[in-house]
């Protein structure tokens, strides 16, 4: 059941019909105001409703812990705790301490010496991944919460001290997508899951961190989760499991490219600024939304983008990126966790021969980058972006 939340200064009205008479008030605005500055207006009024949101959140997260505690996953290889909602088996969201990520001191399952990226910056990531997405492929709501303390989390010395992480809103869900059949899924949610992936290099995307969702009409809704490994500050060893799925291969929608279309790169830089990203992943992440742009412009698919971004060796291969564990399977195999592929190890093509995603001599991502390199290595956009026109250029006369 749904909260209506009500206005305090007229208590008949929900905040539903409040949007509305705000939406007028831009309306108005515009006949008046020059755009930009209908925008500002517009950006103020969304930051209001999502700080009153947060702060609701987070209050509500607080007060779940002190009167119920927290609950150990068992998944995965980090410090994971469900906020229970009542006691029982309702959950509210999902916590991730900063001091017990994968690699950490206060893991407490120390079962994952080599993480992909080091310790500490877990974190920030979920959170940018929830704020860049805009909920465009549905990543959970996301924030930092600290002061947190309970018994149940991982205190190696036995001194309790109050800990900081990310705070996820808790989905409800029958599974992971490796737990079923690609092809329930539904390939516009394929599509903007993949989208995002490419948009933040994401090192760890596989069946086991997108949440299966059964909706009432009996359709299967995505969900994904655990972006601890996107961002990085080198674009090499992309992993995405959904290039082995036949979703990957289909054109995009009118409503995907209009959303590319839209992304404004400025604006994501602004939020990885704000939250204190590193220089060099911001630019990673301009790096890669130019070439998603110039990919759908240039009638590439998902699968055609995801295989050249992810072109580099992954762990376990000799000769290309073929279909092989992802990278955090790969890195436990030697600490007795279990090694999986995700839901398939081959892409069925149109003729139904089988074809292994990655053949990595079609040029890579991190090719196109070092072209844009300078003798003593330092990387210029400008000459990135004329070796995307150069390349795409090349690409299209060949074909």
């Amino acid at each position: 059941m749904h909260e209506v939340l009500i206005n305090s200064k007229h208590p008949r009205r929900s905040v539903h019909s409040t949007t509305k008479l705000k939406s007028l008030h831009l309306k108005r605005l515009s006949l008046e105001m020059p755009m930009a500055a209908v925008k500002r207006k517009s950006i103020k009024i969304q930051d209001t409703i999502h700080n009153s949101r947060k702060t609701k959140f987070l209050t509500r997260t607080k007060g779940y812990i002190s009167n119920h505690g927290l609950e150990l996953c068992s998944e995965g290889v980090g410090g994971t705790y469900f906020v229970q909602r009542d006691g029982k088996s309702k959950f509210f969201a999902v916590f991730k301490p900063v001091d017990e990520e994968p690699g950490a001191a206060h893991n407490p399952k120390n079962i994952l010496q080599y993480p992909l990226l080091p310790p500490g910056g877990g974190a920030i990531r979920e959170v940018a991944a929830y704020l860049l997405d805009r909920n465009f492929a549905s990543v959970p709501e996301t924030h930092l919460i600290d002061g947190i303390t309970d018994p149940r989390l991982s205190y190696p010395s036995g001194q309790v001290f109050p800990k900081t992480g990310s705070i996820q809103r808790y989905k409800e869900n029958i599974g992971d997508a490796s737990m079923m059949g690609y092809t329930r899924f539904l390939v516009e949610e394929v599509h903007r899951i993949g989208i995002l992936d490419i948009r933040l290099f994401n090192l760890d995307r596989s069946s086991e961190n997108l949440l299966v969702q059964k909706k009432s009409n009996g359709q299967f809704h995505l969900i994904p989760i655990d972006h601890s490994y996107i961002l990085p500050d080198t674009l090499s060893n992309a992993w995405f499991d959904w290039l082995y799925w036949p979703q990957s291969k289909v054109h995009f929608s009118k409503e995907v490219l209009a959303y590319i279309a839209r992304l404004n790169i400025e604006e994501d830089v602004k939020i990885l600024q704000q939250l204190g990203f590193a220089e060099q992943i911001m630019v990673n992440l301009e790096i890669t939304t130019l070439f998603l742009k110039a990919a759908v412009v240039n009638g590439w698919n998902l699968y055609e983008i995801g295989r050249f971004v992810s072109a580099a060796k992954s762990p376990g291969t000799k000769g290309g990126c073929g279909s092989v564990p992802g990278p955090v399977q790969m890195i436990n195999k030697g600490s007795g966790m279990p090694i999986t592929a995700g839901s398939s190890s081959v892409v069925p093509t149109g003729s139904g021969v089988p074809v292994s995603p990655g053949n990595c001599s079609a040029g890579s991502l991190e090719k196109l980058v070092q072209e844009a390199r300078t003798v003593e290595g330092k990387f210029q956009m400008d000459e990135y972006k004329k070796s995307l026109e150069r390349f795409f250029s090349a690409a299209k006369n060949s074909s």
